[in-house]
Order: structure tokens, then sequence, then C-alpha cells
């Protein structure tokens, strides 16, 4: 298959999170640093940030953290810090990006291999400290495209003919 002019092979660019006002939340605590982390387990590269690396990096590996429960995390890098938590968004959404591109400039910031990160569902929620919500399974489509306008002609003709039948013969 060719690909088209400009087309690029992998498409998925993160944006940073919405904060809501956490920024003014947080503007509480004049003096709090934001930092950008890597985590090496064994589904790819993690990365997050906060504001205390070491009391995050803990709740990781104690399995509380449900998107990296049983992946066994280990601080792999941390950035410098920044000034408030929107800069360390903007930056941990743009790490996210070259990860998953496989991007050298990912290699180059934090000097290790880009393992995009999976998430694997049968782990989502298996941690000691999780408790997740029993999963509704999806209920197939039995119904064709296309059809409900049909089915509707049908049942009207239906209805039709019972009730002239209920009415009977003038």
């Amino acid at each position: 298959m060719r690909r088209r002019r400009g087309y690029r092979k992998r498409k998925h660019w993160h944006t940073p999170e919405q904060l809501d006002g956490q920024d003014d939340r947080d503007a509480r605590y004049e003096n709090r640093r934001y930092f950008v982390y890597v985590l090496e387990t064994t589904s790819g590269h993690y990365v997050g940030h906060t504001y205390s690396v070491r009391n995050r990096v803990a709740r990781h590996k104690r399995g509380q953290t449900r998107s990296t429960a049983g992946t066994a995390p280990e601080l792999a890098w941390t950035s410098r810090p920044f000034g408030n938590r929107a800069e360390a968004a903007r930056f941990e959404a743009a790490l996210k990006s070259l990860r998953d591109q496989k991007h050298p400039r990912f290699h180059e910031i934090t000097d290790l291999e880009p393992q995009p990160w999976v998430f694997n569902a049968t782990r989502h929620g298996t941690g000691p400290g999780s408790n997740p919500a029993p999963q509704a399974q999806p209920q197939p489509n039995t119904t064709r495209h296309g059809t409900g306008p049909v089915l509707w002609i049908v049942l009207g003709i239906l209805a039709v003919i019972f009730l002239l039948a209920a009415i009977g013969p003038r």
C-alpha cells in the first residue's frame, strides 16, 4: 500500500490534560514545583507529572495507580522542575507524543529508547489498592443497518390491517 504524500505513519498527538482550575487551587502553595517523570514498566514507558516524584512512584509501586498496576514500575527519568502544573502538563503531553512516535528526540531528552505505552486492559485495576467497578459487556448489534424504516413501514401496514379487521366490513 502506497502512502500519500505528506501522510504521517503515526498520527497520534497527545494534548495536555484539562486542568479545570487546578492551577488556581495549587496557587496556595507558592513554592511548589512540578516534575515530569518516566517509569519503566513491562507495558512500556509510562509518562506522568507530579509535585512529589518520590510519593507518586511509591503509589505506582504499591499498585494504587490503576494504569500501572501489575506492570512492575521503576523510575527511569525525572525532568527539571516546572513553575506550575500547566507547564508540566504541556511537557508531559509533548513527551508522550515523542514516545509514541518513537522519535529520536525522546532519546535525546531522557536517554531512554522510546517504548510506547501499551495499556493492558486485563491489568487495569488489578492492584491491591484498586477496586474497579464491574464493566458492562457490550451487546452485539443484532439489527442490520437500514432496516429501521422498513420495519416501521411493515408495522404500520400491520396496524392498519388489524384496525380494519377489528372494525369489520361495513
